[in-house]
């Protein structure tokens, strides 16, 4: 059986009572039920705590949190549709629809934009720290300057990936600070 998240909303809804989320959520395993989210469904961690703060909770470091700071759930940074709510508190159908959409979101969709990185050789040249660019045509040189605010030399996970320099032993993750 698939059912939509509108749906299991507008019957949460239709119950007018808070939902305990730990039983809402052994209930739709217990039916077997499916639900299925779309890429317009999607939901970035910036969105997330917006959303939250208006209903009057809080998201850090995975945790979501009441007015009380009392844990209401808290959310797999690693996994997908993981969530561990055995804290006890009831969530209303609105905050229950809303964790839901987050989990539901793949990891690498939750976040805004992906971050950039300055590569530094561990072992550098006549013992100086060598820096990571690229030139226009792809290929990559090194350079010994700390100034490394040019695009050229900032680097996304992604293309650490398929530039085959993501060996840690060998090459060092500098977060570029905005």
């Amino acid at each position: 059986m698939k059912v939509t998240l509108s749906e299991i909303y507008k019957a949460m809804i239709e119950q007018e009572v808070p939902i305990n989320f730990n039983n809402t959520i052994n209930s739709l395993e217990y039916c077997k039920v499916e639900i299925e989210f779309k890429e317009n469904d999607y939901m970035k961690t910036s969105e997330f705590k917006v959303e939250l703060e208006k209903l009057g909770y809080t998201f850090d470091d995975d945790i979501v949190m009441n007015k009380d700071d009392l844990v209401v759930a808290l959310i797999s940074p690693l996994c997908v549709n993981v969530i561990n709510s055995d804290y006890g508190c009831e969530v209303s159908p609105k905050l229950f629809n809303l964790i839901t959409k987050y989990v539901a979101t793949p990891i690498a969709e939750r976040e805004d934009e992906p971050k950039l990185f300055n590569v530094q050789i561990i072992k550098g040249k006549w013992g100086r720290a060598s820096w990571l660019y690229r030139y226009d045509d792809n290929e990559i040189d090194t350079s010994i300057s700390a100034d490394n605010n040019d695009l050229d030399q900032q680097w996304t996970l992604e293309q650490i990936k398929a530039y085959g320099i993501d060996d840690e032993t060998v090459y060092k993750r500098v977060p570029v600070e905005d």
